[in-house]
């Protein structure tokens, strides 16, 4: 268990988007509860055996529960026992691959006249491709700071400072893509209460 940690701690890599560097280590975390369960299983007819096995099912069935309730994003981090639901997006990069921007742009509808200036933060340009063929041939792709409309996920963005390991002790500040364009959401993709991706009219820029 504590490979991956130090593996981390002594890395020269910079390591992002939570554990996808380290999901090798998975079936290692996975060989003490599969012993577990196959020494209960086996021993059965013991009383404790029987009480230890209330509290795993339990567990099981609220797994199941969340791994269905996800569906189809379950390499998302949206554990329900992480805090404040309004605060989860600024503490994970949930959807950090943007596989929910393919929902999201199924559910967009807006003007096909009128020219509108459009951006991405934290999703891929490529998104531009599937709009064009919904028909919105009328897209002006541009930077989020002179767009009208966003399509964003939270995806973490440098505002100040320099990430550089050996720079001075210069300040670095960060915010995510929700954060940093402020407006009126017209359509979210959400699962477990939590947004995944989000098609926004900016009205604002905060501070970055």
């Amino acid at each position: 268990m504590l490979i991956p940690i130090v593996i981390g701690y002594v890395s020269p890599l910079i390591i992002y988007d939570g554990m996808r560097h380290f999901l090798w280590s998975i079936p290692y975390f996975c060989i003490i509860p599969g012993l577990t369960i196959y020494f209960l299983i086996k021993n059965f007819s013991s009383l404790k055996s029987k009480l230890s096995l209330i509290p795993l099912l339990i567990l099981i069935a609220y797994f199941l529960f969340s791994f269905f309730s996800v569906t189809p994003y379950q390499y998302t981090y949206l554990n329900l026992f992480n805090g404040n639901i309004e605060s989860r997006y600024q503490k994970f990069e949930n959807d950090y691959w943007g596989v929910s921007i393919k929902e999201l742009v199924k559910n967009i509808k807006f003007n096909k006249n009128k020219p509108i200036n459009i951006a991405v933060c934290g999703a891929h340009p490529r998104v531009f491709k599937h709009l064009i063929k919904k028909g919105y041939t009328n897209l002006i792709p541009t930077k989020p700071q002179l767009a009208d409309y966003i399509i964003m996920t939270n995806r973490t963005s440098l505002v100040s400072g320099n990430l550089t390991i050996e720079s001075t002790n210069e300040s670095v500040k960060l915010m995510n893509c929700f954060d940093k364009f402020k407006g009126e959401d017209i359509f979210s993709v959400k699962r477990n209460g939590l947004s995944l991706s989000i098609f926004r009219k900016k009205t604002n820029i905060s501070n970055w």
